[in-house]
């Protein structure tokens, strides 16, 4: 058997799940990186970020993977893939055969409100209990509302363009965290381009907050399949609405960033409570 960029590791399982998978893969990430240093309409602007950038966390990570399972006789697996982790931009690739005969490879980029991971997995015959393909991209960063003080909250409103296809599994997710909060999956296993917001997130207005976005396309072959799923991505921050503490928009504030990325400030509906 031809094993090309061969690299043994105890990823195994994680491959079926993919939730659990993309938030282990992300808090290593995240970890590394601080000690090294669907309508088409488009939501109304009020007025964006104001440079100079803020004191604060900020930061990017780009993740890409491809592999496969390979199980012995008696039941015990291994990994061997081709994995990376950068900022930027980042590529794996991993094939193998014959007997089988598969190819797996994925791209990742980050930017501060903009991240695209694609992700291809194609093959025949395939002979392992698995194969996949997976990019992941993300951003943290800190804002301050300014012009405004005591509780309020924010909206995050987010734009998905891309398609997932192909007779293998194929999909994205999109991840948020809010100041430190559990993970939210905004959305899950998607096919198809989307718009979507996240419920309303607690902040202290004037008082910085830090979040962080992830994007995360999967693509998976079983043994036996002759097929190819590719999951292709864009995810895009619209913008940002803030509201009081009673859910009633507030008008005259202005964000600022850590990275000195402009976030829109969108309009907002008062929220029913």
């Amino acid at each position: 058997m031809k094993q090309r960029q061969l690299h043994e590791s105890v990823f195994c399982g994680a491959l079926d799940r993919t939730r659990s998978f993309a938030t282990r893969w992300l808090v290593i990430a995240f970890t590394v990186t601080a000690a090294a240093g669907c309508a088409n309409d488009q939501p109304s602007t009020l007025v964006e970020a104001a440079a100079p950038a803020i004191p604060g966390d900020h930061s990017l990570i780009t993740q890409a993977r491809a592999g496969y399972i390979v199980a012995d006789p008696a039941g015990n697996e291994k990994s061997y893939e081709d994995q990376h982790t950068g900022v930027g931009e980042t590529a794996a690739r991993v094939t193998y055969g014959p007997p089988g005969d598969f190819t797996g490879e994925s791209n990742s980029r980050a930017q501060y409100g903009r991240l695209s991971a694609s992700a291809v997995s194609r093959g025949q015959s395939l002979v392992h209990p698995r194969q996949s393909a997976q990019a992941n991209a993300a951003f943290t960063d800190t804002l301050v509302v300014e012009g405004a003080e005591g509780l309020g909250a924010v909206v995050y409103k987010f734009k998905l363009d891309g398609a997932a296809t192909g007779s293998g599994h194929a999909g994205a997710h999109l991840f948020l965290n809010h100041a430190g909060s559990p993970d939210d999956e905004l959305a899950e296993e998607i096919t198809v381009s989307g718009e979507f917001a996240s419920s309303p997130r607690p902040v202290n207005l004037g008082k910085p907050f830090e979040f962080r976005v992830m994007l995360l396309s999967d693509t998976r072959l079983v043994a036996g399949q002759r097929a190819e799923a590719a999951c292709r991505f864009e995810a895009t921050l619209q913008g940002i609405q803030v509201f009081d503490r009673d859910m009633r928009p507030i008008s005259g504030v202005r964000l600022r960033s850590a990275s000195g990325k402009k976030y829109n400030l969108l309009a907002a509906d008062v929220v029913r409570k």
